[in-house]
């Protein structure tokens, strides 16, 4: 899926593959999102990227309606999403 792609019914969802798994994104996933956030947003210099996810990380310690997780499939950061309650 590209970024801000349009909604496309024709497209369906694949199983989840066995050994994924989900949790609480902490310091040591820093490097993995950075580079999962510059893969979709290539025109973004990483540096800045890396910035930004450094601060998100900061944020899960200050405001508990946020939220990051990562998705980790055989020990390697897959995916992650964001969480506002």
């Amino acid at each position: 899926m590209k970024k801000d792609e349009p909604f496309n019914p024709s497209s369906k969802s694949i199983d989840i593959p066995n050994g994924i798994s989900f949790r609480l994104a902490n310091r040591d996933d820093c490097n993995a999102i950075t580079n999962l956030m510059a893969e979709r947003n290539p025109a973004h210099a990483v540096s800045q990227l890396l910035s930004n996810t450094k601060r998100e990380l900061d944020r899960l310690e200050t405001d508990s309606n946020y939220k990051l997780y990562v998705a980790e499939l055989h020990y390697e950061i897959v995916g992650f999403c964001r969480f506002f309650s």
